[in-house]
């Protein structure tokens, strides 16, 4: 039985109110919705009066599953309660969804009253795009031909010099933009307005943002001269000194917050103040009061005397205001006919995307017709239907679905959970501030006050004590208000709740690693190469984890134990790849790249374009010197010396050469399929022709065989989607794919590596996952600042920021409407990049390690050191927000920590000692060894030269130079040289109709690799859609799977031992030196290392036994017994020495045959 703490509790069992639940991470907050839910089913309530809404649909099916078995479990222990049976039994029917899935329906329920069809589909983003692209042609056409001044203004200021792709690219992000407000168009109307020159709200709110920036400066600035004041003591030697400026400068701050309310008065002060030099120091004498203070007049010179906010100029802003208003209700009408057409567009192709049925969803419930908006006689009934809406990750949502919430709720039944701490889909438009309104509204909870109430989970049981120590001081530090969206009080903390064995060393590791100027050129690499470093390490130094299977509790350390995160993959990942990869060190990229730049896409394409049109001399280049037809650079230019014609295609040239051999095959190649693509679909086309050329095989021959096979099953899917449309032909496929090709919308997949590989991932990718110990790479990378930089911005509450133009100088300067929009998107990015930093260290279970590359890692410190040397513990907002990379933040608040002192000249005062154990160091690259080029050549010594030429006369035995060091399993049954099996005809079951040959063999191995035995044989049906689900078979593998080859499988005695076997072990890799003469025809006593996995390995009676799954099609057992006995024999070998245990018997399992044959060896 859980023990829930109190707070946890009272998430479950309070009633009768909205509740929010404020649920840090690793609180256990899945765990408590799922409670509360069957708790309110054992009281009598219908688990289809619940609406639950999660995030993904992995997230809703897991919810499913919790409920649904502890219903089971409730139901068990309590046999005779009816209500408990009938409620498990309907558990599938609950509305458990995501918000996505629960608009579909809703639409579709209510299609007549929009005006739509019934069956509609949802677009796919390179869809989408297509379609965007032709509304918005369709909307700026009439407009192109007309070139009315206030169109035409608006394209000089929002076009590139060259093209108008950036004023084009303006509209759609405008367009998503309003697509997430509840009224759209309404929204965008009244951010319009604020530039009406009649209108002094625009100004007014613009002004208010620039002075409330410039009084948390001003504020900043006094506190640390307040500090400073008060750190100093008569007995330092500039006391007077520092003590008559520190005096005049503040009173000079004092007057200026004073005078705040107005504008000119400030402007009047600073223009007569000026500031005085720095009284002179004796020589040798160093301070944290010096350096303190010479920050703090940094500060004020640059951003106090010279500030934003003193720059306004009302008169030019309303000129401004005069000269764009006419552009931004320009603007406004093409983003309403562009709406509209691409929703023409959508109705005529009886497909949307989900912002459009979120809308649809919300038109049902919302009535905005009035001066406010208000409920729907719909979402009264529909407020009746639940009684409870319970919503997941809620500081996730946008203003659209927090106002269809509010419309389906009957106003004290909403209960919603999340963390804004974690909320990081800003560019998904993300809008955290809701979740924080509705905190700061609610009250705390009391179960004797019915009013709308929060409640705190903040009992973490993921992480060790000292990371939730660390996580504390770090954020209680830098979180607040202004930055991160909330102060990280008491009630934000995490409590340790995990209990795991006493650290041996410091769980807690900053790392900085010297940017020497002897390093090496790519500081990535550098960067990798230390990081590499410390893993191996952690690894060889001992290390262990916490392992509650082990009998000590603990376990050495190991590769998969790790996780390196980057705020930014790409370009990054590839290169931690490539050096962990030259250390030996295994990986997991989970970096997915524009599916149409991978290797095996683009050459698959090219072959595509080559059988549409063989004159394309480019894809027919590609296609001849790839592997499928061998040509070499000689080959070609020896094409174009025969041809004779410079200028003739090479499609021209191969036909007057048809009688070469390499030739003849590619033209037969072309003549087959250029028939077949008239007579066949897309995606069956793309099949054959990977079937036939071995496809997969020669893409994986350089290896990464999973990601190959996913992202080519990928495209196939692509194209067997492409088939449904109303569209035919290999030439128009081919067309819409370059529509969509410069958009980078479809990713290819993303690398595995196997269990025990270092995962390399973003912070984004790895939210929801929790590693033993994580290491944060590349924190002194600038923070991404190009939303703020771009020709229109956009926020919530500050509107449109647009620059204006200087007609007479051709140049573009800022307003200041885009001044102060920046400046509150600045703050939000700001806010968004400090929850990335919560993230990244709340993966971690019990080690946290971050590292940095710094030219001057001591400079740096010190340079923090007075900023913060007289702080109250806490680093003040307005410092955080000028903070450019985590780097700044993680050695600011490291400055706090005695683990600094050492690396830091001055170190601030430490008013409280913190409780965790930090090793910080700084660390030097150590650069590849170089070879130095000689300045000339020297003539050889006689007498070594003889020895040389001596030891160099032995010739030896070169039969051994072919054979690989290194031999896969599955090779054994081949002799070296024979490559028959490469060209033999077809299998039957190759031919089969709709079996695709080899793609069927493989979608069996991946259904076998990655399915629950127990659950497939219990629902086999369930088991592949889970792993449909999951992403582990894609759709169009899910049609190759032979089911009842799979369910005699399961129903057969073999299964049935796997299952009552104490140890299976699955997809199993073997490795052992085998002789050479065991794996080829050649009589040696060398050993070379052999390879493989066997598919299963399951314990009886104390022996091994060995099983491989086999989809050829064959005749009779005998067949595959005589193939496939060397492999067999080496898994045998293999197995028998890895495990310690014989191996009594060796199964190949025939998919064909449906049945196990037993291997004699």
């Amino acid at each position: 039985m859980t023990n829930w703490t109190p707070q946890q509790n009272n998430a479950i069992y309070a009633s009768g109110t909205n509740l929010l639940v404020s649920a840090g991470a690793g609180s256990g907050k899945t765990a408590v919705l799922s409670e509360r839910v069957v708790q309110r089913i054992a009281q009598g309530a219908s688990v289809e009066r619940f609406l639950i809404v999660t995030f993904t649909n992995a997230a809703a099916a897991e919810m499913r599953a919790r409920i649904s078995a502890k219903l089971a479990d409730l139901s068990e222990s309590n046999p005779g309660d009816r209500h408990l049976r009938a409620q498990t039994a309907r558990i599938n029917t609950a509305e458990i969804c995501t918000i996505d899935a629960f608009c579909a329906g809703l639409v579709r329920e209510n299609f007549e009253t929009l005006g739509i069809e019934r069956d509609f589909s949802v677009l796919d983003t390179p869809d989408a795009q297509v379609l965007q692209h032709e509304a918005l042609a369709n909307v700026l056409e009439p407009r192109y031909d007309a070139r009315s001044s206030a169109f035409t203004r608006l394209i000089e200021l929002l076009s590139g010099a060259k093209n108008t792709q950036a004023f084009e690219k303006t509209v759609q992000e405008l367009y998503s933009y309003i697509m997430v407000q509840a009224d759209p168009l309404n929204w965008l109307q009244q951010m319009c307005v604020l530039y009406d020159p009649e209108n002094e709200s625009g100004p007014a709110r613009w002004c208010e943002i620039l002075q409330r920036d410039y009084e948390g400066g001003l504020q900043y600035a006094c506190n640390m001269y307040a500090s400073i004041r008060a750190s100093l003591t008569p007995d330092d030697c500039m006391f007077d000194g520092y003590s008559a400026l520190i005096e005049r400068e503040e009173a000079f701050l004092k007057k200026l917050q004073a005078q705040l309310g107005s504008l000119a008065a400030c402007r009047d002060l600073v223009q007569n103040f000026s500031m005085e030099s720095m009284p002179r120091s004796p020589k040798g004498y160093t301070s944290p009061v010096k350096a303190a203070l010479s920050a703090v007049r940094k500060f004020v010179k640059d951003n106090i005397l010279n500030a934003p906010y003193l720059q306004i100029d009302l008169q030019q802003a309303r000129e401004d205001m005069d000269y764009l208003y006419p552009c931004v209700c320009e603007l406004y009408e093409i983003v309403r006919d562009y709406s509209a057409e691409l929703l023409r567009l959508k109705k005529e192709q009886n497909a949307y995307e989900f912002s459009d049925i979120a809308q649809f969803a919300l038109s049902l419930v919302a009535d905005f017709s009035g001066e406010t908006p208000r409920k729907t006689a719909f979402a009264q009934e529909l407020s009746e239907k639940y009684d409870e809406i319970l919503v997941d990750e809620y500081q996730d949502t946008n203003r659209a679905q927090d106002f269809l919430f509010t419309c389906i709720s009957n106003g004290h039944n909403l209960f919603v959970v999340g963390d804004v701490k974690q909320s990081i889909y800003g560019f998904r438009l993300a809008m955290p501030e809701i979740f924080v309104d509705r905190l700061n509204s609610y009250f705390d909870y009391d179960p004797n006050e019915p009013v709308s109430s929060r409640i705190y989970l903040n009992k973490n049981f993921r992480s060790r004590d000292d990371i939730c120590r660390y996580t504390n001081f770090l954020f209680s530090k830098i979180f607040s208000p202004q930055v991160g969206g909330l102060a990280y009080d008491r009630n934000e903390y995490l409590n340790a709740g995990a209990v795991y064995p006493p650290a041996e060393n410091a769980c807690i590791s900053l790392r900085i690693v010297r940017d020497d100027a002897s390093a090496a050129e790519d500081k990535t690499e550098n960067e990798a190469q230390a990081v590499a470093d410390f893993i191996l390490e952690k690894i060889s130094g001992g290390m262990t984890v916490s392992d509650k299977s082990s009998p000590a509790g603990v376990r050495p350390i190991e590769f998969g134990d790790f996780a390196v995160l980057f705020r930014k993959g790409k370009g990054t990942i590839e290169k931690f790849a490539k050096v962990f990869a030259e250390n030996g060190i295994p990986v997991a990229a989970e970096n997915a790249q524009p599916l149409f730049k991978t290797r095996e896409v683009m050459l698959l394409l090219s072959l595509l374009r080559t059988v549409d049109n063989p004159t394309n001399d480019i894809a027919v280049l590609s296609v001849l010197m790839s592997g499928i037809f061998g040509f070499s650079a000689d080959d070609i230019a020896r094409l174009k010396v025969q041809g004779g014609a410079v200028r003739k295609n090479l499609y021209t040239l191969l036909l007057a050469q048809r009688d070469h051999e390499k030739v003849k095959r590619f033209l037969d190649f072309i003549d087959k399929y250029r028939n077949l693509a008239v007579a066949v679909s897309c995606s069956e086309l793309i099949i054959q022709i990977m079937q036939d050329t071995l496809f997969i095989a020669l893409m994986a021959s350089a290896g990464e065989y999973e990601n190959s096979r996913m992202n080519l099953m990928k495209f196939v899917d692509l194209a067997a989607r492409y088939d449904y449309g109303d569209t035919r032909g290999l030439s128009s496929f081919l067309h819409y794919i370059d529509r969509i090709l410069a958009s980078d919308a479809v990713k290819s997949a993303s690398g595995d590596g196997g269990s025990n590989a270092v995962r390399l991932m973003t912070v984004h990718k790895s939210k929801g996952l929790e590693f033993p110990f994580v290491i944060l790479a590349g924190t002194a990378s600038r923070y991404n600042q190009q939303d703020t930089v771009k020709r229109v911005l956009i926020h919530p509450s500050a509107g449109l920021g647009m620059q204006s133009l200087n007609e007479s100088l051709r140049c573009r300067y800022n307003t200041l409407a885009y001044d102060a929009v920046k400046k509150e998107m600045e703050k939000d990015a700001m806010s968004e990049n400090v929850r990335v930093l919560y993230v990244a260290l709340t993966r971690a279970k019990e080690s946290f390690a971050a590292f940095m590359t710094l030219k001057d890692p001591e400079g740096s410190l010190e340079k923090f050191a007075g900023k913060i040397s007289f702080a109250d513990g806490r680093i003040d907002p307005y410092l955080c927000q000028s903070a450019g990379s985590d780097s700044a933040l993680l050695l600011m608040t490291a400055l706090f920590h005695p683990a600094t002192a050492a690396l830091c000249a001055q170190p601030p005062h430490l008013s409280e000692i913190p409780d965790f154990q930090m090793d910080m160091k700084i660390v030097s690259a150590q650069p590849l060894p170089q070879q130095e080029a000689t300045a000339g050549v020297s003539q050889p010594d006689p007498g070594v030269l003889a020895q040389f030429t001596e030891r160099f006369a032995f010739q030896c035995d070169r039969s051994l130079s072919k054979i690989a060091a290194k031999r896969n399993a599955s090779e054994l049954d081949r002799v070296s040289g024979d490559l028959d099996f490469y060209f033999t005809e077809k299998p039957n079951f190759a031919q089969a109709p709709g079996r695709a040959g080899t793609l069927g063999g493989t979608a069996m191995h991946l259904f076998m690799q990655y399915c629950d035995y127990k659950a497939a044989a219990a629902n086999l049906d369930g088991e592949v859609q889970r792993l449909h689900r999951e992403n582990k078979l894609t759709q169009e593998e899910v049609r190759l799977l032979d089911l009842e080859a799979l369910r005699a499988f399961f129903a057969s005695s073999l299964a049935s031992r796997i299952l009552q076997s104490s140890c299976c072990r699955r997809e199993c890799r073997l490795l052992s030196f085998q002789p050479v003469s065991a794996v080829e025809n050649m009589d040696s006593d060398q050993k070379i290392l052999v390879q493989g996995i066997a598919d299963c390995i399951f314990e009886e009676n104390g022996a091994l036994v060995v099983v491989d799954f086999k989809t050829d099609r064959v005749k009779e057992a005998s067949q595959l017994s005589a193939h496939y006995s060397r492999q067999m024999a080496f898994y045998k070998t293999a197995a028998e020495k890895q495990f310690g245990l014989p191996v009594k018997e060796v199964i190949l399992y025939s998919f064909s045959l449906c049945c196990g044959c037993k291997i004699e060896i």
